[in-house]
Order: structure tokens, then C-alpha cells, then sequence
């Protein structure tokens, strides 16, 4: 619970926190981007859009990522998941 406090406390994430999270985030966007240049516009924005959210959400979330100081490598393996579903519902939406 102190932890937790602490977070609150200093008022925002860790700088290399941000920065690592944000570096991966813009990373895994780039490969999105170049992974969805065979879809059409729907399925482009689609994909782009849901991943521009939920990269924004995590960003929002930093504060609050518990004590610790840097993305790690769960982290980043569950961003890409989420890359991974976006390009995936960017794929679906073109079936339609």
C-alpha cells in the first residue's frame, strides 16, 4: 500500500518509464503501420485508430503503473498482442 502512495505522492510516471513506454508504443505503431499497407482505408483506420487508443490509454496509465521504473518486457509483449488484435480486426473489417 505504501508503494501506491508513494506513486500518488510524486505526482506523474518515471521519466524512463514514459519514455520506454512510449518508444515501444511508437515501435510496434510504425510495424502496424507498415503491416496494414495492403488493407484498404477501412481497414487501415480501423486498425490504426484502435491501436492509437489503447497506446494512449497506456500512456494515461503510466502514473499508476505501480513502482516500477522502466516497460518491461510483459509489457511489451502485451502491447504487441494488442497490435496484433488491431491488425486483426483491421483484416476483418475489410471482409465486411
Amino acid at each position: 500500500m505504501a508503494g501506491s502512495i508513494h506513486i500518488f505522492a510524486r505526482g506523474g510516471a518515471a521519466p524512463g518509464l514514459v519514455a520506454g513506454a512510449a518508444g515501444q508504443l511508437a515501435l510496434l505503431g510504425a510495424a502496424l503501420a507498415l503491416a496494414v499497407m495492403p488493407l484498404g482505408r477501412t481497414g487501415q483506420g480501423l486498425a490504426l485508430a484502435l491501436y492509437a487508443v489503447a497506446g494512449g490509454l497506456v500512456l494515461l496509465g503510466l502514473p499508476y503503473h505501480a513502482p516500477h521504473r522502466r516497460f518491461g518486457i510483459a509489457n511489451a509483449v502485451t502491447a504487441a498482442r494488442g497490435a496484433a488484435a488491431a491488425l486483426l480486426l483491421g483484416v476483418w473489417a475489410e471482409t465486411l
